[in-house]
């Protein structure tokens, strides 16, 4: 007996079509957006608006990408500045 509950175990979890990384991060610049427009009166509007097209942004390079595209880069920006140049001497030792 096939049962439906279990084909999708293996997805990560998705909130709106985002992961909770990138909706942390879209949280995040909607209250850095709040707090820097806070002196005018339709600035949590504005910020609202600006995190809206943001979402829709992420959702737009989420269904363009790979998955997990954003943690993918968070690591290679972690990189030390030398590796790639080391793994390409080694891939040329290598071919020789």
């Amino acid at each position: 007996m096939r049962l439906a509950i279990y084909r999708r175990l293996d997805e990560r979890l998705q909130i709106l079509g985002l992961s909770i990384l990138e909706l942390s991060i879209l949280g995040g610049f909607y209250i850095l957006l709040a707090e820097i427009l806070s002196f005018w009166a339709y600035g949590i509007v504005i910020a609202l608006v600006l995190s809206l097209i943001g979402f829709i942004c992420l959702l737009y390079l989420h269904r363009h990408f790979e998955s997990h595209y954003i943690q993918k880069w968070l690591r290679f920006a972690a990189l030390p500045e030398g590796l790639s140049r080391q793994i390409h001497l080694l891939k040329g030792d290598f071919t020789k």
